[in-house]
């Protein structure tokens, strides 16, 4: 699995686990502090079906053309769990999303 990683002098890089390590133990050896990990989330209530697809784990286009449409059918999420009121989002991609998932 990848994590995002944003170094504010270079951009943004993706990288492994293993990767992001080596570049955290650098940056502490080296005394610099611009590189820090990033928790990456996704407000379910405003997000387009390409953001939901490339940001929850678990969930391809089909899967996020339903979000969006029961979005607009039945109206905003009231909470991060409300997600599994569409068909195909059930309890295991909640589980694996729920740190990732916002509502506003």
């Amino acid at each position: 699995m990848d994590m995002l990683v944003k170094c504010y002098s270079k951009g943004v890089i993706f990288c492994s686990k293993s990767s992001v390590a080596l570049l955290l133990l650098g940056s502490l050896l080296l005394g610099s502090n611009s590189i820090l990990a990033e928790k990456m989330t996704v407000n379910i209530n405003t997000a387009s079906a390409s953001e939901l697809s490339s940001e929850l784990l678990g969930v391809g286009d089909s899967k996020s053309m339903a979000i969006v449409k029961n979005r607009e059918t039945l109206g905003d999420f009231k909470t991060p769990m409300e997600i599994t009121r569409v068909k195909g989002i059930g309890d295991v991609i909640y589980t694996n999303n729920k740190e990732r998932i916002v509502v506003q």
